[in-house]
């Protein structure tokens, strides 16, 4: 008899055991190999990376995988990047936000003083092959590409070659009017502050499908504008920036990655891109992971062969490391000009970018970026996020401290900061890494 109660003792622990470990999961959204790459990837540091000792109340979240994946390697401070010294990162902390956010890949840049001075890698470029993520990896930066399409604008606005007050019929040659208010002409302006009364529906669905829909076309067609009078109410829209690129183009003659090249990254030294097809090294552009797991392919957003009437790029389709996009960033903060001195914006151009263009109860609008005080405790940013097929992103940066910070991530939770509208995974990210005394 005793016997058998102790078997049945020894059942009931065994079924106990495995209910509990079925309870909680916390296990990543992506099978990753045993053997990758630690988000701490401290042991491939470039010139870019800066680190330190790890602090004593700083505990590591635990991990399904490697001992390596689990304990970052400590590694020495670098200070080569900057005369200053290079940006202190809390390199555990960070990983930590990686990985609460079950994020596959992450990249970071801060700026200090204009200046950049850090750069971070974390996870894996490509899950399958192990690849990590190094400082000129390359990702599809999303919705952030609004704040460069507006720059290289602003530098054709420098030119003369636009106004942004002009009637944007001047430029294409008919008329751009919406169905409700025909008398009310539609200005550069409006579109770069998404105040143009153009919405995103069927038709920009249809280019996010592939189906390049000539610009022109969705103008005359005029189903995209909605009965708001334009330059009165602040509708965010992607169709806005797909128009100011194909604007560009069309007074210029040149689809508008070759523009971006030959005005603002050739000059700042990048290799960004506005497709996938036009980085030099297309083994550096890092796979993008959404919910469902699926990998999604870059190569598949090309220009219309006909200037002026592509649809799907302007909007969100910038190809760019971290590193890069904080150094267009320092280009507006150091009030248009490089590192070097070389004037690629004006002053007040550079200044007007980030200013606040269009206000109401909800938002403070600049041209491809948005002016908040509730990011950053005491500072007043200009900022914007992104998002596409799993990737998560957004820069802040401070015209009066000439600081910032810039986050993309890939496989992370969209999870949003409700006062902030920033995702999480970014938030938390710049806020660990804003520069401070």
């Amino acid at each position: 008899m005793k016997n058998k109660l102790l078997i049945m003792v020894m059942l009931l622990g065994l079924l106990c055991t495995a209910c509990s470990s079925g309870t909680v999961s916390n296990e990543p959204r992506y099978t990753l190999p045993d053997n990758r790459v630690s988000l701490d990837t401290t042991s491939k540091k470039t010139d870019n990376d800066a680190n330190v000792a790890v602090p004593a109340d700083a505990p590591v979240q635990p991990s399904e995988n490697t001992e390596e994946w689990k304990t970052p390697q400590q590694a020495e401070e670098n200070n080569t990047l900057s005369q200053k010294g290079a940006y202190i990162l809390d390199r555990v902390a960070a990983q930590q936000i990686c990985e609460k956010y079950t994020a596959v890949a992450a990249q970071a840049a801060v700026i200090r003083d204009g200046e950049v001075v850090g750069s971070y890698n974390f996870g894996l470029a490509d899950a399958a092959k192990n690849t990590a993520v190094e400082t000129d990896t390359k990702f599809r930066v999303a919705s952030l590409t609004k704040l460069v399409t507006a720059i290289v604008c602003m530098q054709l606005v420098d030119q003369g070659k636009l106004k942004l007050d002009e009637d944007i019929s001047t430029y294409y040659g008919f008329t751009v009017r919406s169905p409700y208010f025909a008398d009310v002409p539609i200005t550069l302006r409006m579109i770069m502050t998404h105040t143009a009364s153009l919405a995103d529906g069927v038709v920009f669905n249809n280019a996010l499908n592939n189906s390049q829909i000539p610009v022109k076309t969705v103008l005359l067609d005029r189903s995209s504008f909605s009965s708001a009078k334009p330059g009165t109410v602040h509708n965010y829209s992607n169709i806005d920036y797909a128009v100011v690129g194909s604007i560009c183009e069309t007074v210029c003659g040149k689809n508008f990655d070759t523009l971006a090249k030959e005005l603002l990254f050739e000059p700042l030294g990048l290799g960004c891109s506005y497709h996938a097809a036009g980085v030099a090294d297309a083994s550096k552009i890092a796979l993008l992971y959404d919910g469902d797991a699926t990998v999604v392919n870059e190569a598949k957003a090309t220009f219309s062969s006909v200037v002026g009437q592509t649809m799907y790029i302007t909007q969100g389709n910038l190809i760019a490391s971290a590193t890069d996009y904080a150094q267009i960033l320092c280009l507006l903060l150091n009030g248009g000009l490089t590192s070097d001195g070389i004037r690629l914006l004006s002053e007040e151009s550079a200044k007007t970018v980030s200013s606040v263009l269009y206000e109401d109860s909800a938002y403070k609008v600049g041209f491809g970026c948005f002016i908040q005080d509730n990011v950053i405790t005491g500072k007043t940013v200009f900022t914007h996020t992104g998002s596409a097929y799993g990737m998560y992103s957004a820069y802040a940066a401070d015209l009066s401290g000439k600081d910032g910070v810039v986050v993309l991530t890939t496989g992370a939770s969209g999870t949003k900061d409700a006062p902030t509208e920033i995702y999480n995974v970014d938030l938390e990210m710049i806020r660990l890494l804003w520069p401070t005394d």
